[in-house]
């Protein structure tokens, strides 16, 4: 091999070599990320997350019951009301 072949060849592991150091950096960086190494990971707020996101989910199911209870009064209100309109108009009128 000539002195130009390896020196190109020594180039390129050197570029090789550099690459594999940025990415074993990176790959740390994400290890500690999901890990949190003495803070909250990755994994530990995305539990906490879906958490929250159960508990909101099942305020705004008690939440539609609610609602729809109320709208069961508020139309049983109304209701009685009309059937009393009814009971007095009724009661009002002359019997023949």
């Amino acid at each position: 091999m000539d002195k130009a072949n390896e020196a190109k060849l020594t180039t390129q592991m050197e570029m090789v070599q550099a690459t594999l150091d940025d990415l074993d950096v990176k790959v740390e960086r994400l290890d500690e990320a999901i890990r949190g190494n003495g803070q909250t990971g990755l994994m530990t707020r995305m539990a906490l997350v879906d958490t929250r996101l159960d508990g909101v989910e099942a305020f705004m199911g008690e939440f539609q019951s609610v609602r729809r209870g109320f709208a069961l009064g508020v139309a049983a209100l109304f209701g009685t009301l009309f059937w009393q309109v009814i009971e007095w108009y009724l009661g009002s009128q002359p019997q023949p």
